[in-house]
């Protein structure tokens, strides 16, 4: 089955510190494997748990996690597609972070719904994105 949504690296982490109820109702009541991550989202991930070594709970509630969903790979294909988005960006004045850029990008190659609760994200047209915590 492929997976329909793509979590953004602020969902998983609000995902696995249980940090929003409404959240967490959604993603329960979602069918298994119907979530990825971008390898993206997973490198940001691991530099957050590398910053803080002693959060063992933490590291053992994302592998658990992770190991729930599908690592969507970050290759030559996204890499063109990241290309053409952030020139369509920055031709139509849209300003996004570096890091979403690139998760944004692979979202869009890849068919997925974004799901986030960053607004930035909001701004690119016909992007699919939802906020789960709306």
């Amino acid at each position: 089955m492929t997976a329909k949504y793509m979590l953004d690296t602020n969902v998983v982490s609000a995902i696995v510190s249980r940090r929003s109820e409404k959240l967490l109702e959604k993603v329960t009541a979602t069918p298994p494997g119907q979530f990825c991550v971008s390898a993206i989202t997973a490198g940001e991930i691991e530099f957050g748990l590398a910053l803080r070594p002693e959060a063992t709970r933490l590291r053992h509630a994302v592998s658990l996690f992770m190991a729930e969903v599908n690592i969507l790979p970050w290759n030559g294909e996204v890499a063109l597609s990241y290309g053409r988005l952030r020139a369509r960006l920055v031709k139509a004045g849209l300003g996004l972070g570096s890091i979403d850029m690139l998760i944004a990008a692979h979202s869009l190659h890849e068919g997925r719904i974004l799901v986030t609760n960053d607004k930035a994200f909001f701004a690119i047209p016909g992007f699919a994105v939802e906020d789960w915590n709306a």
